[in-house]
């Protein structure tokens, strides 16, 4: 950016800008050298933060499994995820030594429609999604086998088979 300075002032003060105001210019242009990054990469980022919020929001039990199996992912932790998992209607099932698999799964289950978690004024059927969406089966998330401590790979694999 210092490289271009001198060339930025003259092409202001060519135009009418100088002093203060072209002190201001020069400051929020070397603020925005810091972050600022191209459109393609905001219109890009904007369509997955919209894609997510869309799979949050119309299949949160669903979405909570994706990223509970995608971790570690560096931005929340797995804890940090269910809590607000359940928050939103979600229903969490602990690790089941019959049950789980290694990665999180999610499974049939019994919910009454007529339960309902209310959140920041949104309403969920608990295990079936927001209640402005069309009535489905109620599912679950089953913690995966990787989330019980002290239990690693080769003793996972071990339980699995001898299911």
């Amino acid at each position: 950016m210092e490289k271009l300075r001198d060339e930025l002032y003259e092409g202001m003060a060519g135009n009418g800008i100088t002093g203060a105001a072209a002190d201001e210019i020069w400051e929020k242009l070397q603020g925005f050298a810091s972050f600022g990054f191209p459109e393609s990469h905001s219109v890009s980022f904007a369509y997955i933060v919209y894609a997510s919020s869309w799979l949050k929001y119309h299949w949160p039990t669903e979405f909570l499994c994706g990223l509970l199996n995608a971790q570690p992912m560096g931005f929340y932790s797995p804890n940090s995820l269910v809590q607000d998992a359940q928050r939103h209607g979600v229903v969490v099932l602990g690790p089941d030594i019959n049950r789980s698999q290694y990665d999180c799964t999610v499974e049939p289950l019994e919910a009454d429609p007529a339960d309902i978690a209310t959140y920041y004024g949104m309403k969920w059927r608990r295990g079936r999604g927001p209640v402005g969406d069309p009535l489905r089966p109620a599912s679950g998330l089953r913690m995966g086998l990787r989330y019980v401590r002290n239990l690693g790979d080769a003793e996972i694999t071990r339980i699995e088979a001898a299911r």
